[in-house]
């Protein structure tokens, strides 16, 4: 939408002695008007009144009248005055950031170049019949099947136990000794026992039998209903990769085997994180069923172990012949992901003083050499703390005064003590860590003491990408993590996993399950918890590799798109009407958005894609001349009706009907009355008054 500016000079600045009414209504229509899709009324009351730091639009004039602030209220009455509508976001439409300044930002200027520069240098290419093509070049044969097998790459890998076998690696491994990236897309899905399609083939019937089906739910007839629930969960998380048969598992050379319980992760993860070697379990991919009654939830603590184990499974895979290759991680922003260690150096997240109810127990750290010394000159002299550095916290020595020899801060301190610079935190406030550091406090407070400990490298200010412990985990390991965009489903391929198992799932749930003879008007209700593991497993194990390319594929035509209309000057996403994101939920991707997408972007689209934007213009033409039809019919059927029941009246019915209407409007006619009379008093007030 192009901004309207009424009556601004070429400066956008207002003549002076401007009447506040046209102040108001210039600064509404400049602010909701400016190709800002949803704005809400706190938004226009801080442009309009200004904050206690800066001020508003009103501010900067030159008004004849004192008032500059006004309610939320009363400016919710005069938009609506001037002809603005208001909507609830929360229903109907997912009020998303998708194109707000900082996503599109952060889309262009991080994760886009990032991604692709990563997909370069790893496995981008593959042979076939001498000829070296992109991994994402579309191969069709003359009936337009698709041809994604013929990426098949075969690759000898050792893995630590000394087995050798071939596995599918999608195309070629880039020569040279930098490391290679191999891109994994993580997300967690549940799915339901009683899910089914939404759309499905009906019998036609007549229109008027339908309209009258229609007006008998709508209220005047007997409703049916429904159970909305459900019934019970199925949540996987799993891995979705583009080599092997595309899980992270120990034999990637055979067909994927089916996700392990929440329950064998945990015993696993027990034994890993105590040194204990235990076989690896087969696959990274877990699955559970939530509910307090049942397995819990899947929190942030599970998906750290989660990572734990794939991590173990590539090491067990490419430690030997492909040390090369880098596994790097995509995940997306949800809470557990971005979830930061419980022990995370975090100096915003710390007390002043010491001790306290809320204060969290952090690791252990090192000083950095910037903060134990300090050049004078050519001279570098030590800085000496001003307090001793303690080995324990407050509350460790308290453990150990009762006899608890095991605290946190003295088990860091036996393994990494007689190290230079070792610091242990624990629960120790700003204060007492500065102190530590040489740094004099005195004087200082909670918003000077933060920048002074986030000056020393190991506490230093980063962003929330680096600060979630799910980058540690990778990075520990040598391997890599990288968020993708909020509110981006579309740049995930693990999504379209998911749309493949639902799909698959609710063609035979379908809200119901026939009865053993299959009868067509004999139901039972859904809900069966093994006939739907049984489901969900068959469709896990349909999910070839092949699937996971050519879905990979369709995500990266989905960045490229968004990555050629990002750098074109003329182009406003905004200004592209089936770009808007209305979702009810996150997890729907469309293939007409891509496509309408590639269209904009000038990027060259196959004959399919072209028919599916073609039908999808034509699809939402129709769906609001039929919405518009459809009103219409229901509101000329219920007049019907209305005046058949008039029709039909008995003279008492008439009678009382007649008496009603009398009385109706002799109340509206006395409260006009009183209306009037209480307006002419308050003029009276006001005359008397002058």
């Amino acid at each position: 939408m192009s901004s309207l500016h009424v009556g601004l000079g070429g400066d956008n600045t207002l003549p002076r002695k401007v009447p506040h009414h046209f102040a108001r209504s210039l600064a509404c229509f400049s602010l909701l008007l400016s190709g800002e899709v949803r704005v809400r009324i706190a938004d226009f009351h801080t442009y309009l009144c200004g904050t206690d730091d800066q001020g508003g639009f009103l501010q900067s004039l030159d008004l004849p009248f004192a008032k500059v602030a006004f309610s939320e209220e009363r400016l919710r009455q005069y938009t609506h005055f001037l002809g603005f509508g208001f909507d609830d976001t929360g229903s109907g439409a997912f009020n998303d950031e998708h194109e707000s300044s900082d996503n599109r930002r952060d889309r262009h200027e991080r994760f886009l170049p990032l991604h692709f520069d990563l997909f370069r240098k790893g496995i981008s290419t593959f042979e076939m019949n001498g000829v070296v093509l992109d991994v994402d070049t579309r191969l069709e044969d003359q009936e337009g099947n698709g041809l994604m097998e013929h990426r098949t790459t075969l690759v000898t890998i050792e893995d630590s136990e000394g087995n050798i076998f071939d596995i599918d690696m999608g195309g070629i491994i880039p020569e040279g000794d930098g490391r290679v990236p191999l891109l994994i897309s993580h997300d967690e899905s549940c799915f339901g026992a009683g899910e089914y399609e939404n759309k499905v083939t009906i019998l036609l019937v007549p229109i008027s039998l339908f309209l009258w089906q229609a007006w008998q739910e709508s209220g005047k007839g007997k409703k049916i209903c429904k159970d909305k629930t459900t019934g019970p969960k199925w949540h996987l998380s799993g891995f979705v990769v583009e080599f092997g048969n595309g899980v992270i598992c120990k034999r990637p050379d055979q067909p994927p085997p089916s996700p392990i319980h929440l329950k064998e992760l945990d015993a696993w993860y027990d034994a890993f994180s105590k040194g204990v070697e235990v076989p690896l379990p087969t696959t990274a991919d877990v699955w559970m069923r939530p509910g307090k009654n049942h397995d819990g939830w899947w929190l942030a603590e599970q998906f750290w172990k989660q990572c734990h184990l794939a991590i173990a499974i590539l090491r067990h895979l490419f430690s030997r012949r492909h040390a090369r290759f880098q596994p790097t991680l995509i995940p997306d922003w949800s809470q557990n992901h971005a979830a930061m260690s419980p022990d995370g150096l975090d100096a915003e997240n710390m007390l002043v003083n010491s001790g306290g109810q809320t204060a969290k127990h952090l690791r252990h750290t090192f000083v950095p050499k910037e903060a134990r010394t300090r050049t004078v000159g050519r001279r570098v002299i030590p800085v000496f703390p001003r307090v001793p550095r303690e080995p324990l916290c407050r509350t460790c020595f308290e453990k150990e005064a009762v006899g608890n020899m095991n605290s946190p801060c003295r088990l860091a301190f036996n393994e990494h003590g007689h190290k230079t610079g070792f610091q242990s935190v624990g629960e120790k406030g700003l204060r007492l860590i500065l102190e530590e550091r040489g740094v004099d406090t005195k004087g200082m407070y909670q918003p000077q003491l933060v920048p002074a400990l986030q000056q020393h490298s190991d506490f230093a200010k980063r962003s929330a990408c680096e600060r979630a412990h799910v980058t540690e985990i990778w990075s520990q390991a040598g391997y890599l993590c990288v968020f993708g965009v909020k509110y981006h489903s579309d740049f995930a391929h693990c999504e379209r996993k998911w749309m493949f198992m639902k799909a698959n799932l609710r063609k035979e749930l379908n809200g119901v399950v026939s009865n053993s003879q299959q009868c067509l008007t004999s139901f039972v209700l859904a809900g069966k918890w093994d006939r739907l593991l049984q489901l969900v497993d068959r469709a896990y194990k349909q999910y070839t590799v092949h699937d996971v390319r050519r879905n990979a594929r369709h995500c990266r035509d989905t960045m490229r798109a968004y990555e050629t209309i990002g750098n074109k000057a003329d182009t406003e996403l905004n200004d592209i009407t089936a770009l808007e994101k209305k979702y009810k939920g996150h997890r729907r991707v469309f293939d007409a958005v891509t496509n309408e997408l590639m269209m904009v972007a000038d990027m060259p689209r196959t004959t399919e894609q072209i028919k599916v934007a073609m039908r999808t213009a034509k699809a939402r033409s129709q769906k609001v001349e039929r919405a518009a039809w459809l009103g219409t019919s229901l509101k000329e059927i219920a007049s019907r009706f209305t005046r058949r029941d008039r029709a039909n009246r008995t003279n008492e019915q008439r009678d009382n009907d007649n008496e009603s209407a009398k009385a109706r409007k002799a109340l509206l006619v006395r409260k006009q009355y009183l209306s009037k009379a209480k307006a002419v008093r308050n003029w009276k007030d006001n005359a008397k008054g002058a």
